[in-house]
């Protein structure tokens, strides 16, 4: 049965007879074209490079991009990250906005990944040539000019939301009436979304930019976050994108992915990658696929082939930990509280915050920590790794082997837009708010109060203070090329950054030696000598063996438009496991916590000094052969600016104020109260590396 048959809100069929008299976009079968081999690239390496991109992407293609004003296309969106300029929403009728962006710097690679639900929707809603872009249904779909969408709303609870009406279907909706129309509208966007990645890959020898095909795979049960990305090594894919309508459960989607794909035996290869995870109220990373059906190591060994890699950061915040010791799989890490969605974790002591975040299950029925309702830390990167030590123990299989990357989630097509310092945002036409603080969109026609109320609103919302500016993924491969790429990707080479361009390698390995940090052939000697993130320890040679882990980090050398910062300190963090518990511990490796740097908030100019590039060379000293453990690195620059006090900053300058002369009544007061941390320390985090117990 067609997934179109199960979709929202009836109306007449009179009505619909117009639908099926507008123009269908005419687009392109996808082309194939030869990948290039390895050593193809004049950048090759044998000892790889590091390679910065985003893949979690969205465009006017994605339903809830389009209403809020975002016309971009994935053609836009590639040239975006190859280092065009490209306008952003609000456009006048004829597409035109006086709002540009720009990349400092073009990426490496980049994948669009729009929501495979409601592709057939977005693209008739939309669209001015379909008669159907007049009735109900669509009027209905693009809101109202505050940006209300009822219909929205109504998707999300009832489909992505995961609530089945009688019947057990979704069983209202124009698509149901009409499924041909709605399968050929939502074929011709995901070809046209083929096309635009063939068309943006640079198969020459130059090897400058990689596009992948993908889209979003977007459940949301009970308001719980379980969405995925789907990344394709190739152009060869899939008949169509997998939605939510057509697998409402993970295992389901894997199966799905499996014979629509890899079992094809045609070349197709695919991988997954959950993201943002701090939203998914426990509902993540559970280790069964109902909670009578643990996993058995089959399932086990699926996801972990079909899901190596985890967002650990975007623009909805990070999701490697929460700072709460006394919860279970919460840390004591003050460092934790890097840019989370969510106010502390409530424990349950007269010591909690009153805004603190109840754990998801604590509540009696745990929904709604999408909406930052609640939290668990059994899905932010620490938890998920731990659980996995105790799924490798009960059956022999670890379903969270999870490396790490970045991305932005913006749904404005700006792959790659994570500079703090004139942050336009990723979220459509609301954005234009932003800009208008900073005096480069309508300062000169908008009065001081005016001003003032939009910051006010801007720092006091939850949904926006708490947002960043988003992060980066970052693969080590011979070159850039989907291939090489992909493969790195598979075998979790990869780390995360929250915005800065950081350049990190990690090694783990029984013989690294003590002086490799002064050595000229670090990586050679790491991939000689040990495993590099993402991998597996081999066994211990001797029974006293104790591993070592070689990690070297440079700064971000920035732009002239944007400087870089220099570093703090090299950090790793050890999980391990022993008699059914697990256990954390962080210790800094190189660098100094306590270096003394700082920001003077009224100029966002950073004071003290740091380091251009950190190293050392770390014994695990209580290391045991018995113990499941893994290991990690993060790098942490010197303080800098969060992107609201440059917003702040930037709108007290254009009238003369400042936090010491102003009232606490005065709507700009929200720049000063202290609710939202005004610096942020940004950071990498590679994937880790792991040692079975024999």
């Amino acid at each position: 049965m067609s997934k179109y048959r199960n979709s929202y809100i009836l109306i007449g069929l009179g009505w619909l007879m117009l639908v099926g008299m507008s123009k269908v976009p005419v687009t392109l079968e996808p082309q194939l074209a030869e990948e290039p081999a390895i050593g193809h690239c004049n950048d090759f390496s044998l000892h790889k490079n590091p390679y910065f991109g985003d893949l979690h992407v969205h465009t006017g293609y994605s339903m809830d991009a389009a209403q809020a004003g975002v016309i971009t296309t994935p053609d836009d969106a590639y040239r975006f990250a190859k280092g065009e300029e490209i306008m952003l929403p609000p456009h006048d009728e004829d597409g035109h906005s006086d709002r540009t962006l720009q990349l400092d710097r073009p990426l490496d690679f980049t994948a669009v990944t729009d929501h495979s639900e409601f592709l057939a929707e977005t693209s008739i809603c939309f669209n001015r040539n379909n008669l159907a872009y007049y009735g109900p249904y669509c009027v209905t779909m693009r809101g109202t000019e505050d940006g209300n969408h009822p219909l929205d709303t109504l998707a999300f609870a009832l489909g992505m939301g995961g609530i089945v009406l009688p019947g057990g279907e979704f069983n209202f909706g124009f698509c149901k009436l009409r499924p041909e129309l709605c399968e050929k509208r939502a074929s011709d966007s995901w070809k046209s979304t083929q096309n635009a990645a063939q068309k943006a890959y640079d198969r020459s020898s130059n090897c400058s930019f990689t596009s992948f095909i993908g889209y979003e795979w977007t459940g949301s049960p009970a308001m719980n976050n379980q969405h995925r990305n789907i990344i394709y090594r190739n152009e060869i894919v899939s008949e169509a994108p997998i939605s939510y309508f057509d697998a409402d459960k993970p295992h389901e989607l894997w199966e799905m992915l499996d014979d629509s794909c890899t079992h094809q035996n045609n070349g197709c290869e695919i991988l997954t990658i959950p993201h943002n995870s701090n939203l998914g109220g426990g509902t993540m990373f559970q280790p069964y696929t109902e909670k009578e059906n643990p996993y058995t190591p089959e399932i086990a060994a699926q996801r972990q082939r079909l899901e190596p890699l985890i967002e650990i950061y975007q623009h909805k915040g990070a999701s490697e930990c929460v700072n709460s010791p006394n919860v279970l799989l919460a840390s004591e890490d003050e460092l934790c509280e890097f840019e989370l969605i969510v106010s502390d974790i409530c424990t349950g002591s007269e010591a909690d915050a009153e805004d603190c975040t109840p754990l998801c299950s604590d509540l009696p029925v745990p929904i709604g920590a999408f909406s930052g309702r609640c939290a668990e830390p059994s899905d932010f990167a620490r938890g998920i790794l731990r659980n996995g030590l105790k799924e490798q123990s009960r059956i022999g299989v670890n379903p969270f082997k999870i490396g790490f990357i970045g991305s932005t989630d913006t749904h404005n097509g700006t792959p790659g837009a994570v500079e703090e310092r004139g942050f336009k945002g990723h979220t459509g036409k609301t954005d234009a708010d932003l800009e208008s603080l900073i005096g480069t969109n309508s300062t000169a026609t908008t009065s001081e109060n005016d001003l003032a109320s939009k910051l006010k609103s801007i720092i006091e919302t939850d949904s926006i203070k708490r947002y960043s500016a988003g992060g980066l993924a970052v693969i080590w491969a011979e070159q850039n090329s989907r291939g090489a790429l992909f493969d790195s990707m598979q075998n979790r080479e990869t780390y995360a950054t929250s915005g800065p361009r950081i350049i990190t390698r990690f090694f783990g390995g029984w013989h690294l030696p003590d002086d490799m940090c002064s050595q000229e052939n670090f990586a050679k000697k790491g991939y000689a000598l040990g495993v590099p993130m993402g991998g597996d320890l081999p066994s211990a040679p001797l029974s006293e063996s104790k591993p070592k882990f070689a990690i070297s980090a440079f700064m971000d050398v920035g732009s002239d438009n944007f400087p870089g910062t220099e570093l703090q300190q090299i950090q790793v963090i050890k999980g391990w496991e022993k008699n059914g518990e697990t256990y954390e511990k962080v210790l800094t490796v190189a660098g100094d916590a306590n270096n003394g740097a700082s920001v003077n908030l009224d100029t966002c100019q950073v004071q003290g000094s740091g380091y251009t590039n950190l190293c050392a060379v770390w014994t695990d000293e209580t290391f045991s052969q018995s113990q499941n453990a893994f290991y990690y690195a993060r790098v942490v620059e010197n303080p800098t600016c969060r992107w609201h006090k440059h917003q702040c900053n930037a709108a007290f300058e254009a009238q003369k104020l400042s936090c010491d002369t102003i009232t606490a009544e005065h709507p700009l007061s929200a720049c000063c109260d202290g609710s939202t941390p005004d610096t942020v320390q940004e950071r990498a985090w590679t994937s880790p590396i792991w040692y079975q117990a024999r």
